[in-house]
């Protein structure tokens, strides 16, 4: 079996991360971990606006990210963003410019998408078949119940 890396890209309110994972077959892990504290969300209140400096902070980190996923050879890009880009006004200028520094696609997740990726991460190093699974982020706090492995 062929191994295949991928890059998985998470832009929250606060940070922004880079994940490289390898995969073969069913087996994956990381290859690489990288952050960035782009704090996208700074300024962004009362008026649910996205400041540029704050575009431009999360533009250069995603700059920044491209090189390290080129050095890496990754072969897919997975971009999603949370609850700041989510809910700003200016939503379709933050998503262009995001699309462009990353030269791909950013996919805004919801509330429900976001919370299912949290409780699917937690369940990686976690074997208890039922829980409740809280993700607290810098914009918005997701409760999960996991029955039976289920989220």
């Amino acid at each position: 079996m062929s191994l295949q890396k991928i890059a998985l890209i998470d832009i929250g309110s606060n940070s922004m991360r880079l994940e490289i994972v390898a995969v073969r077959g069913g087996d994956f892990w990381t290859v690489a971990r990288y952050k960035s504290s782009a704090r996208i969300a700074s300024g962004m209140y009362p008026k649910l606006a996205i400041t540029p400096d704050a575009i431009e902070r999360a533009c250069r980190a995603l700059e920044e990210f491209r090189r390290r996923i080129a050095l890496h050879q990754a072969e897919e890009i997975r971009c999603v963003a949370t609850s700041a880009v989510r809910d700003a006004r200016n939503r379709d200028e933050v998503l262009s410019r995001l699309s462009s520094s990353l030269a791909g696609e950013v996919e805004v997740l919801d509330g429900e998408q976001e919370g299912r990726y949290s409780c699917l991460g937690v369940q990686n190093g976690f074997d208890q078949p039922d829980a409740l699974v809280f993700d607290i982020g810098g914009g918005s706090a997701e409760l999960i119940d996991l029955k039976d492995h289920h989220p």
